[in-house]
């Protein structure tokens, strides 16, 4: 997948304590937003997942034995 570049603007008080921050854990305010944004970007990929399971479940034909999915 092609990385894409965005830019955003922040105030220069918030940009020191970004800069600050990050430096304490190794990293770069790009790298802070970045891992942010991928987080939310996955945490979606996996609840659209989770709905097309459960859509793939519910068009199960109607003739299925529902005990037969179940343990004995």
């Amino acid at each position: 997948m092609a990385s894409r570049r965005i830019m955003i603007t922040i105030d220069g008080q918030a940009h020191d304590v970004l800069k600050r921050y990050a430096a304490r854990r190794n990293t770069t305010i790009g790298g802070l937003v970045r891992d942010y944004l991928m987080g939310i970007a996955n945490a979606e990929q996996r609840a659209l997942e989770a709905r097309e399971r459960i859509r793939a479940m519910n068009r199960k034909p109607e003739n299925e034995d529902p005990a037969a999915d179940r343990p004995d």
